[in-house]
């Protein structure tokens, strides 16, 4: 019998692989669908805060990259991930 632990586990990480598979084709409003969907099931997650910084500043929403990016407790993960999006973030609003 698969625990709801597992479960849950597995519908997280399809909700995040889906919404990643829409972001790098462009599909903006499935990928937020899907990742602020993730979000509901785990809200101290990182990585989904850095996909939806990275959706927001690509679909031109970068106030909204900028809140999703002050929630995040680790910043490095987006710096990894894009230094050029990372870098104007930090001087949005300051």
């Amino acid at each position: 019998m698969v625990s709801n632990f597992v479960k849950r586990s597995s519908y997280l990480a399809a909700l995040i692989n889906l919404g990643n598979l829409q972001l790098s084709n462009d599909n903006f409003e499935s990928a937020r669908h899907n990742y602020l969907e993730a979000l509901k099931q785990d809200k101290n997650t990182d990585p989904i805060l850095r996909n939806l910084c990275i959706l927001e500043y690509n679909s031109g929403n970068k106030l909204q990259a900028k809140e999703y990016f002050n929630r995040m407790s680790d910043k490095t993960l987006l710096k990894k991930a894009n230094p050029i999006i990372y870098s104007e973030l930090l001087n949005i609003g300051e």
